[in-house]
Parts: C-alpha cells; structure tokens; sequence
C-alpha cells in the first residue's frame, strides 16, 4: 500500500476549494482606503499615484478618506473597527510601525 504525502492531501483539499472562492465576486462595490495622514503629504500623495491603478485592476472605484489625528490612531482606529469583508483598507508609512512604543512611552510618564 502507498501512502499519499501531506502536502498532496493539503494541495488537493485547497483546490477542491477553490472553486467555492472563485465564485465569489469581489470587488461588487467601491473599496474606501483610509489615510490616516493629512492630505498632500507624502503618505496621501502615494496613495492617491496608486489608488486609480488598483481601482482598475479590481474593476472598483477606490474611495480616499483621509482621516487624521493622534499620530494616525484615529485612522487606524477606523480602520480597525470596519467589517472585516475586504472593502476598507488602511494605508500607513513607517510611523506606524514606531507610534505604539512612542505611545506605550507617554502613557508610562504620566
């Protein structure tokens, strides 16, 4: 008797899926990105050179919502408390990655 390798059984499985998942038809409405920088800075900037080409390629109008405040917390506050169906996506710069030790920082002053 043969045994069938782990991956051919896990390889299988996802493409007996796949079906299922490419039946599903997304984009079937406009997507929002939210910037949580202010408009005509570097961030919004790249955005908006990026968001008309996604737009086209997902067959989607990108909708921009600039949403600024508390070192973008307040957009990515938003952000975070979206459904989470793929329709709202965030775009951040290399801040976002630094502003929670900067905040874990000043609330430990207080």
């Amino acid at each position: 008797m043969h045994k069938v390798p782990a991956k051919v059984l896990l390889a299988t499985g996802a493409l007996a899926c796949a079906g299922v998942c490419t039946a599903q038809n997304y984009p079937s409405r406009y997507i929002r990105m939210i910037v949580p920088y202010v408009p005509g800075g570097g961030t919004d900037t790249l955005t908006r050179t990026l968001a008309p080409r996604l737009g086209e390629t997902l067959g989607q109008q990108i909708i921009i919502d600039n949403r600024v405040g508390g070192s973008s917390a307040v957009g990515t506050e938003i952000a975070a408390k979206a459904p989470p169906d793929g329709y709202t996506l965030l775009m951040v710069d290399t801040s976002f990655t630094t502003n929670p030790r900067s905040m874990a920082s000043c609330h430990s002053i207080r």
